[in-house]
């Protein structure tokens, strides 16, 4: 097939690196559809892994697209403001309750993760990350050495970044005991009857790779994506949250798969944690551009003064320098008087 721009040039021109779950020619997108060169329809599963959550060639936005494209292709945040990176960041501030938060826009989904550890790291002066077994954070480096869904994604690659632990994942379906009784009550975090036994392992964890005090954060995905399309049990996100709070480890969403109204809510997290627990995560959840649209983006903190706040309960002592203007005492992070941890 050729064009006024001469012939489609052959697949091979593609990278063998990559590798593919299809090799259909397409034409074009309308909707859940794909057309490909021969006319022929495919219904696409994949929605172009996650970034096109409202189907291709959306009217309003492919007009919004093109009308920005007629205006101003690309203005770096750091260097210029423009009113839609100005509204954008204003919406993503108070996506979740308890904003408005602060939003950091990156390239990819390893791009937002990578940040994100940083931001644990330098927020509570600890360096260890643990993650579960059978999560996929990216492909760089860093996330990489956080990612153990398949040994394609980190084989050949070694020496990795070090300090990153894994634990195991809750899977029911995989529990070591076959018969089950739905009638038990389930240990904390877990569906009844079932011997998946998560917090074991977390707590093996703990005593043999990690010292919980030197543990900046843990990541995890509401729902298992690369490593199997696990779904939790429903306590575990809970349970696990008490931990990291009891433990003073933030905890680190990775909804680069599921978050922006995949599962029914904006954030996966948020059918467990409730609608406001977010605004008490560590770092809120996670998301990139598999979201619509032109720009690549976003990977969502909390405020600095938060996170000021939170190294002031890791260092188990109140710290009062300021006085507010009623004469109080309030703590140099911003905050009121804390309570000894």
């Amino acid at each position: 097939m050729s064009n006024d721009r001469g012939p489609v040039p052959p697949h091979s021109v593609i990278s063998s690196v990559w590798g593919r779950a299809a090799n259909v020619d397409v034409e074009r997108g309308e909707g859940s559809w794909l057309i490909d060169r021969n006319g022929e329809r495919w219904l696409d599963y994949t929605s172009g892994i996650g970034v096109v959550n409202t189907g291709h060639a959306h009217p309003k936005v492919a007009a919004a697209i093109a009308e920005q494209a007629t205006k101003l292709i690309h203005g770096q945040q750091n260097i210029v403001f423009h009113e839609p990176g100005l509204r954008l960041h204003e919406r993503l501030s108070k996506v979740l309750d308890g904003g408005p938060w602060g939003v950091f826009l990156s390239n990819s989904g390893s791009e937002a993760v990578e940040a994100a550890v940083k931001l644990a790291r330098r927020a509570t002066k600890r360096r260890v990350i643990l993650t579960f077994r059978g999560g996929y954070h990216g492909r760089t480096a860093q996330t990489m050495a956080m990612t153990t869904a398949k040994n394609v994604y980190r084989g050949h690659f070694e020496p990795l970044p070090g300090s990153v632990y894994s634990t195991a994942f809750p899977s029911c379906f995989r529990a070591p005991v076959a018969a089950r009784d739905y009638a038990v009550a389930g240990a904390p975090g877990a569906c009844a009857g079932c011997s998946c036994r998560w917090e074991e392992e977390w707590d093996l964890t703990l005593h043999t790779l990690a010292s919980a005090e030197d543990v900046a954060a843990v990541i995890v995905e509401p729902i298992l994506g690369e490593g199997g399309y696990v779904v939790p049990p429903a306590g575990f996100l809970p349970r696990l949250r008490e931990l990291t709070r009891e433990l003073g480890i933030l905890l680190i969403a990775d909804e680069v798969q599921t978050g922006y109204g995949r599962t029914g809510k904006m954030f996966a997290v948020q059918h467990h944690l409730g609608d406001g627990e977010g605004d008490r995560l560590g770092s809120p959840p996670l998301g990139d551009h598999r979201s619509q649209g032109a720009p690549r983006y976003l990977g969502a903190r909390h405020t600095r003064r938060h996170l000021r706040r939170q190294r002031c309960r890791l260092r188990r002592r109140p710290r009062h320098t300021r006085r507010d203007r009623r004469g109080g005492a309030r703590c140099e992070c911003g905050g009121p008087r804390h309570a000894d941890a």
